[in-house]
């Protein structure tokens, strides 16, 4: 027989895997920060808040813009459920077709 897995194990091994990364990463930055007199910092610190600036005015201009082009959508969708039973199929779907005679027909 053998035991049953232990559900909480995953959860550990994640765990370990992020602890891991956070302490090999912050070695990292550390070194670096050091070796390059703080510019790394400031670099990172730079894209941080560029990252969020560009976020929040990404999440707000799309909500705006949603709000102003939802009128014109719905208008399209109408216009082109309109052309869609305007258009009148030219041969059934279930049609057969002699293909050997293909060579005089001309397209209207």
């Amino acid at each position: 027989m053998e035991p049953q897995p232990n559900p909480s194990s995953k959860s550990r091994e994640n765990m370990l895997a992020i602890a891991l990364v956070m302490l090999v990463g912050g070695m990292s930055l550390f070194f670096l920060y050091i070796i390059s007199l703080g510019i790394v910092g400031n670099i990172l610190s730079i894209g941080v808040v560029l990252t969020i600036v560009f976020s929040v005015h990404y999440l707000l201009w799309g909500r705006a813009f949603s709000a102003e082009v939802a009128n014109e959508r719905e208008n399209l969708r109408r216009q082109d459920a309109r052309e869609a039973a305007r258009k009148i199929p030219e041969s059934p779907v279930d049609a057969i077709q002699d293909l050997s005679r293909t060579q005089g027909i001309q397209e209207r």
